[in-house]
C-alpha cells in the first residue's frame, strides 16, 4: 500500500515538473498576439501586418498557429449533404437520411433551405 503511494507521488511529481518546463517555454516561444480575437474557447483569430488571416489553438501539446481554410462551412454542408435524399414536395422539399435507428425523414419549406439541406435540394435539382 505504502509502496503504491509513493509510486503515484513521484509520477505525479515528475508529470507535473514535465507540464511546467512545456508551460515556460511554450511551443517555440509561440505566442498569441494580443490583437488576437478570442473565437471560442481555446481559438483565437489573428490579421497579421500583411492581411494574412491565422487561427492560434490551444492543444494539449501547446500552441498550434495555421491558416484556416476560406471555405470550412461549405466543405462541411457538402459532406452533410451527400448523405441527404432531397425529394420535391411542392412548397416544401421532403429530405430522408439513413441513421443507425433507421430513416430520419423531414420536410422544409424551400424559402427556409440552409446549409447542407440548400446542397441537398441543388443536387436534386440539377439531376433533373
Amino acid at each position: 500500500m505504502f509502496a503504491r503511494l509513493v509510486i503515484i507521488l513521484a509520477a505525479s511529481l515528475v508529470l507535473a515538473a514535465g507540464q511546467t518546463k512545456a508551460n515556460a517555454t511554450g511551443s517555440k516561444g509561440l505566442h498569441v498576439p494580443k490583437d488576437a480575437v478570442e473565437v471560442q474557447p481555446g481559438l483565437w483569430r489573428h490579421k497579421d501586418a500583411s492581411g494574412k488571416v491565422w487561427h492560434y489553438r490551444r492543444t494539449p501539446f501547446g500552441l498550434a498557429k495555421f491558416q484556416p481554410e476560406e471555405s470550412e462551412t461549405a466543405k462541411s454542408d457538402q459532406q452533410a449533404a451527400a448523405y441527404l435524399k432531397a425529394t420535391d414536395g411542392g412548397e416544401m422539399v421532403k429530405f430522408e437520411r439513413k441513421t443507425p435507428f433507421g430513416v430520419s425523414r423531414w420536410t422544409r419549406k424551400k424559402t427556409e433551405l440552409k446549409g447542407a439541406e440548400l446542397e441537398a435540394w441543388k443536387r436534386a435539382s440539377a439531376g433533373k
